[in-house]
């Protein structure tokens, strides 16, 4: 890009997508179970993901972490997330779009959207 500042970025003109669709394009059964995980990597809010588009998590498989947070799972982590959408992520259990877990497990989100994600419970 020519963008010399992050203030000039335009995420809906380029968008830069997180996809759990690794398989064949489209096939819903071969996607990537969580497609953020941060599983007790201690993350804070120093650490920030700004600006994407995660999508297409397919959380379905009966192990623990493999069931919960198809767009991003949290267990012992809280990083920041900023102007994020979180989008066609499907789960099982808990947490189409996002789960959290343990008592150091805070994130925060702000500017984000939550649209058309699936799961049993929350």
């Amino acid at each position: 890009g020519t963008e010399n500042s992050l203030t000039q970025r335009n995420l809906r003109v380029n968008p830069t997508i997180l996809s759990g669709d690794i398989g064949t394009q489209g096939n819903r059964n071969d996607n990537a179970y969580n497609v953020i995980s941060n599983v007790n990597n201690g993350l804070n809010a120093t650490a920030v993901l700004d600006g994407f588009i995660i999508r297409d998590g397919q959380a379905n498989k009966a192990e623990y972490a493999r069931q919960r947070g198809a767009g991003m799972i949290n267990i012992n982590s809280s990083p920041l997330v900023i102007n994020c959408i979180f989008t066609s992520n499907f789960t099982l259990v808990y947490g189409g779009a996002v789960f959290n877990e343990g008592a150091t497990s805070t994130p925060t989100f702000v500017n984000c959207v939550f649209s058309g994600n699936q799961a049993q419970w929350g």
